[in-house]
């Protein structure tokens, strides 16, 4: 009997362990897919000078992809525009109930 237990037992920590190693790994790529996204709309965003099409294009994307999108776009004495870019993302490990929004912002 005592052997029964010991086996239940350890198949039930291996299956949490399992989906806790599972969702700390979904969450890991989850950030890293947002973090990427960022940067190849930073990118675009600088090359295009800030134009309210490319702005536009990114926060419907973002948006596509569950993310929310905000850009700040100033203007300086030149033509050149600058301002900052805040994404916002839900990082979550369901296995222990963990939900939360995460933020990455840069310049732009």
């Amino acid at each position: 009997m005592e052997e029964i237990v010991k086996s239940f037992l350890g198949v039930f920590f291996l299956l949490f362990l399992t989906f806790l190693v599972y969702g700390f790994s979904s969450a890991s790529i989850s950030a890293r897919n947002a973090d990427a996204f960022m940067a190849l709309v930073a990118e675009d965003l600088r090359d295009s000078n800030c134009s309210a099409n490319m702005i536009a294009a990114a926060k419907e994307d973002a948006k596509n992809l569950g993310y929310v999108l905000e850009v700040d776009v100033h203007s300086s004495k030149t033509t050149k525009k600058y301002g900052n870019a805040t994404l916002k993302y839900e990082y979550k490990i369901p296995v222990i109930g963990l939900e939360e929004d995460k933020y990455i912002s840069t310049r732009i």
